[in-house]
């Protein structure tokens, strides 16, 4: 009953930012949409008009995984941000049943985000054809390992800090950073023969994991001032 009411508390936190995101995800279709009829009234028709929404939901796709970070980062400072955390200090709540809902929470709204907006991108991306917006199996992968130390980095800083904007600006930088590390670390010519891509994913799950975990036990071993 205390994790139910957990959960709704937690969910409702994220509920202001989550409307924001809604009407974020409606902008690429919006500019297709005006593109769309803009390409229409000059007299040169689309013959695959779908194109222009899969290039929308690609959009939307790449921008779910970027506000992985957000979400995440917003799971425990946001509590600090809004001083609820302070009242919630008081109450006779168990610490390891307020990381379990807030952990299940974030990662619910973040997988139940990524999937819906890439089922969507799947949908109305062709899979063939000139100017399809199609990504392959191994970018694929790689962008979607981004979105694991986005999570596990966000979640490890929000722990710490009382500002949520703190914590998902160092869950994106950290996969960017990696990502031109990699990048720059292929052109050696002694990396030549090492696959970047995998070091890429593995360095990410690595870290993702970790730093979800020491965000765990540095929150259940926190006193909140």
């Amino acid at each position: 009953m205390m994790l139910k009411a957990l959960l709704w508390k937690d969910f409702r936190q994220h509920g202001k930012f989550l409307a924001a995101c809604g009407v974020l995800f409606l902008i690429p279709y919006v500019v297709a949409a005006m593109a769309l009829i803009v390409n229409r009234l000059s007299e040169q028709p689309v013959q695959e008009w779908i194109r222009f929404f899969s290039f929308a939901s690609m959009t939307n796709a790449m921008l779910a995984t970027v506000l992985i970070s957000f979400i995440a980062g917003n799971a425990i400072a946001g509590e600090r941000s809004d001083r609820s955390a302070e009242f919630t200090a008081y109450l006779p709540i168990d610490r390891k049943t307020a990381v379990l809902s807030k952990a299940i929470t974030a990662l619910g709204i973040c997988v139940v985000l990524l999937a819906v907006m890439s089922f969507i991108a799947w949908i109305l991306t062709p899979s063939e054809g000139p100017g399809s917006p199609d990504m392959s199996q191994d970018e694929t992968c790689l962008f979607l390992s981004a979105a694991i130390p986005m999570f596990g980095v966000a979640w490890f800083i929000s722990s710490f800090v009382r500002t949520p904007t703190i914590a998902a600006a160092m869950g994106i930088a950290f996969p960017a950073c990696l990502g031109m590390t990699c990048g720059f670390l292929s052109e050696v010519e002694s990396m030549r023969n090492t696959d970047m891509g995998t070091v890429f994913m593995v360095v990410s799950l690595a870290v993702g994991l970790s730093c979800f975990a020491a965000g765990v036990v540095h929150y259940l071993r926190r006193v909140e001032p």
